[in-house]
């Protein structure tokens, strides 16, 4: 093995050292990731649907500036309009989403929370890369 080959064999091993030592200096921890779903239905008659909407989200940020939420996403917002019977008001359905580093105190906040129709918490565990 000449000089050259020999520097080239030692740089790898110092590399894979090098790469070895940041993967154990760094160890991996799981984190569970929860996701929320609320649903919310309305009757529209002189309020626009806009602004139902902006109640209900700013309602749910509000309650998500309670320290347990951490790692919060953007709220979504989803909206659709149920086609009334005859005679009927026409119904607005408001569905707001977001996730959150688990936290059974921020579950036991989303439960208390009032006026949804209905309250989806899943939880999945983030695997390490």
């Amino acid at each position: 093995m000449n000089k050259k080959q020999k520097l080239s064999l030692l740089a790898m091993a110092a590399g894979l050292i090098s790469a070895t030592s940041s993967a154990i200096a760094e160890p991996c921890t799981a984190q569970q990731t929860s996701t929320v779903h609320l649903t919310y239905i309305e009757k529209i008659d002189s309020v626009d649907a806009g602004t139902l909407v902006k109640q209900y989200t700013d309602r749910l940020r509000d309650i998500t500036k309670s320290s347990a939420f951490t790692n919060t996403s953007p709220i979504a917002e989803y909206v659709s309009l149920q086609k009334p019977a005859d005679g009927e008001q026409q119904d607005i359905v408001i569905s707001l989403s977001l996730n959150f580093t688990h936290s059974y105190d921020a579950i036991s906040q989303l439960v208390t929370s009032k006026d949804y129709l209905s309250l989806d918490i899943s939880t999945e565990n983030s695997l390490c890369p």
